[in-house]
C-alpha cells in the first residue's frame, strides 16, 4: 500500500462525501486506502458514507477526542508507507496523492530529508489560501501579526519561507510519524500540527510545500479574519497556545510571548462580534 488517507470527521457530512469523490475522481497513480475516524459526531453520516464508498475503513470513537488524537487512531491501523492527513473540507483538483508520493519517493525514499509536505492550497475562488507558516516564537509572532495587519501579505510573503504545513493536508512517511510518537495527545484542537512538525524539524527534517498538487481548502482564511470567530474557538486556540509555549518556550520566550499577546492580541479581539464583557475576559485569558 502506497498511501493511507486519514480524515477526521465531526459533522462534516456532505463535505466529506465531496472530498472522497474528488479523491476517487483524481487519484490514478498510487494504491491507497481511506480511513475515516469519526469523533462521535451528533450528525450520523456513517451509513451514507459506507453505502457510497463501501471500501472505506470507518473507525468510530466513543467520544470526541480532538483532531490529533483521532488522527493517531487512524494512523495506528494504516497500512500505507505514507500517511496523508486530509481535512474533510478539501477538494482535490488533480492527482495530488500521486504528486506527493512521487516527490517523496524520488527525493527522499529513505525518509531522512523531509518531515511533512503539503500543497499551496487554494480557496473556493481558486486564489492562494493559507498553506503553512512559521513556528511560534515571540519574534515570528511579531512578523506574523505585522504582515497579517497589512492586507494579508502573509499569504504571499511568509509562505516563501514556511516551517510547518497546516493540518488540512499533511503528507508524511509512517516511519517518521511513528518515530516521533505521532500527534501529542495533550492538544485537543489547534497547534497539534505545529507541535508535531517542530519535533520533526528537531530531528533535522524539513517541512515544505510543493507546487504540483492542487487542493482547495474550503474553510480558508487565517485566524481572526474579518468574518469573525466564535468565542469558544478563540478559547480553544489560546488553550493550545498555552500548551505549546509550556512545552517549547524557555522563560525569556514565554515573557516575550506574553508581551506580544498583550499588545497584538488587542486588534484581533476588538474585531470580533462579541460583547464587551466577553472581549475583556478573552483578553485577560490570553495574557494570563
Amino acid at each position: 500500500m502506497n498511501v493511507s488517507i486519514i480524515i477526521v470527521n465531526y459533522n462534516t457530512g456532505d463535505l466529506l462525501i465531496d472530498c472522497i469523490n474528488s479523491i476517487e475522481a483524481q487519484t490514478r497513480g498510487v494504491s491507497y486506502e481511506c480511513i475515516i475516524v469519526d469523533n462521535k459526531s451528533p450528525q450520523n453520516c456513517k451509513d451514507k458514507i459506507l453505502k457510497n464508498f463501501p471500501y472505506i475503513k470507518w473507525i468510530q470513537n466513543d467520544e470526541n477526542v480532538g483532531f490529533g488524537r483521532a488522527n493517531n487512531v487512524g494512523a495506528a491501523c494504516a497500512n500505507g508507507k505514507y500517511l496523508f492527513f486530509l481535512n474533510a473540507d478539501t477538494i482535490l483538483l488533480n492527482d495530488a496523492l500521486t504528486d506527493f508520493y512521487k516527490f517523496m519517493e524520488h527525493n527522499d525514499p529513505d525518509n531522512k530529508i523531509y518531515g511533512a509536505i503539503g500543497a499551496h492550497l487554494l480557496n473556493k475562488e481558486l486564489k492562494p489560501n493559507v498553506s503553512g507558516s512559521l513556528f511560534l516564537s515571540p519574534f515570528d509572532t511579531l512578523k506574523y501579526l505585522y504582515f497579517s495587519l497589512r492586507n494579508k501579505v502573509l499569504k504571499h510573503k511568509l509562505q516563501e519561507r514556511i516551517e510547518y504545513v497546516i493540518g488540512a493536508d499533511m503528507f508524511i512517511s509512517k516511519e517518521n510519524f511513528e518515530k516521533i510518537g505521532g500527534f501529542d495527545k495533550d492538544y485537543f484542537m489547534y497547534c497539534e500540527e505545529v507541535d508535531l512538525q517542530l519535533r520533526l524539524y528537531q530531528l533535522g527534517l524539513k517541512n515544505i510545500l510543493i507546487s504540483s498538487p492542487q487542493i482547495i481548502h474550503l474553510e480558508g482564511g487565517s485566524f481572526g479574519e474579518s468574518q469573525g470567530i466564535t468565542l469558544k474557538r478563540y478559547y480553544m486556540w489560546q488553550k493550545s497556545i498555552k500548551i505549546y509555549t509550556s512545552k517549547h518556550f524557555n522563560i525569556f520566550q514565554k515573557i516575550g510571548w506574553k508581551i506580544n499577546q498583550a499588545i497584538f492580541g488587542i486588534p484581533v479581539i476588538l474585531k470580533q462580534d462579541w460583547s464587551i464583557h466577553d472581549k475583556l475576559k478573552a483578553y485577560i485569558y490570553s495574557i494570563k
